[in-house]
């Protein structure tokens, strides 16, 4: 870990339970004709009215519903219909797909520029439209971190946007906005946010501001996750949860991901794992495979899990994963020892490999896949 270190966030974060009724105040100090995007379950759902009560007496035009894990080309004609509709504000409400697509959507990117973003890694620029996300979903972290998330489903790719002009301008995070979610969903999500946390404690590019988010989030999912899964009404565990998502975002925004995300990708492109699935299933065999490049890290790790010492911590980080309700061995998804060469194939992310502590040979990456198979 650097002796010095960098933290900066331009979100305005607003956090608390009912903090959504704030919405039409915040919006009336941006000023201007909101292009608002959600997810097909949001229009289905109560929120969605409620919604049209905060949003009386503005100009809102409405995109088309955000698919899951949007393509480039879902960007392009999303960016194309706010730019005729004279966008003033991307308003964005919903999962981590939703706030990613209205990144993209406030640069008003034309081909050639996302094309240069994805294919060549040149960061967009900062000029762009006001943003406002309201995550539903307390996982991704997308409403404080300066990347969005596109797929390309025929090349089989995952590409990340990335510029400091992704940051959202505000977020609102309500943890009433999660109990209407399906179990997997909410369980999904929040191993996604876990991920984050435990990939931000060991990142190369730690910083002591963002451990101790990252420690704190991984004792506020351990205490949280399980309550909400024996009851999902439960308000006092769901913003546990929120909050515990909230600062993983916040954590993994000055850190990036490493070794788990880079593995999970195919296992999302390839099989269609959820991704907070697909991220998190590598973490409890990382665990001690970390400890010796990190081992300050990987205690502390422990630690925020109720575990006296990193033997420890990886049993109850599986244990933590089991408790999520999802299956936890690739054999349970479907998957065949064949798969194995498939996945070390296709999970060569370099860039979040190299933010892992230790580095990964090819022979160290089918052993982490065959603990969990």
């Amino acid at each position: 870990m650097k002796e010095g270190f960098r933290f900066h966030l331009p979100t305005s974060v607003h956090f608390g339970i009912g903090i959504l009724d704030a919405l039409p105040d915040l919006l009336r100090e941006l000023r201007g004709r909101i292009f608002f995007l959600a997810g097909n379950h949001l229009f289905q759902s109560p929120l969605h009215a409620r919604l049209l009560k905060l949003l009386d007496g503005f100009s809102v035009d409405a995109a088309p519903p955000v698919p899951p894990n949007p393509s480039p080309l879902n960007a392009l004609t999303t960016s194309r219909l706010a730019r005729e509709k004279g966008a003033e504000i991307v308003l964005a409400v919903g999962g981590g797909s939703v706030i990613d697509m209205a990144k993209a959507v406030a640069l008003l990117a034309n081909e050639e520029e996302l094309s240069r973003c994805l294919r060549e890694g040149v960061p967009l620029g900062t000029t762009r439209l006001p943003l406002v996300a309201i995550p539903t979903t307390a996982g991704t972290g997308s409403e404080v971190t300066p990347w969005a998330t596109l797929w390309d489903w025929e090349a089989r790719r995952k590409y990340s946007l990335e510029g400091p002009g992704l940051f959202p301008d505000l977020t609102l995070v309500d943890p009433i906005l999660t109990l209407s979610l399906p179990p997997s969903v909410t369980m999904a999500s929040g191993l996604d946010a876990l991920s984050h946390a435990v990939e931000a404690c060991w990142s190369r590019n730690r910083n002591p501001f963002s451990t101790l988010l990252a420690l704190e989030a991984v004792r506020g999912l351990a205490s949280g996750l399980p309550r909400v899964r024996r009851d999902p009404q439960d308000l006092k565990a769901r913003s546990e949860v929120s909050q515990a998502s909230l600062y993983a975002g916040l954590a993994f925004s000055q850190t990036k991901t490493a070794a788990a995300h880079a593995l999970s990708y195919p296992l999302t492109l390839l099989y269609q794992v959820p991704h907070g699935v697909a991220c998190s299933i590598t973490l409890p065999p990382l665990l001690p495979f970390n400890t010796e490049a990190a081992p300050e890290a990987a205690s502390a790790i422990a630690r925020a899990l109720g575990a006296p010492d990193a033997e420890a911590g990886e049993k109850a980080l599986s244990r933590l994963l089991r408790e999520a309700g999802h299956p936890m061995r690739l054999s349970a998804l479907g998957l065949g020892k064949g798969d194995v060469e498939a996945l070390m194939q296709n999970g060569s992310y370099p860039e979040r490999m190299g933010y892992n502590p230790r580095p990964l040979s090819r022979e160290d990456i089918k052993k982490i896949l065959m603990a969990v198979f």
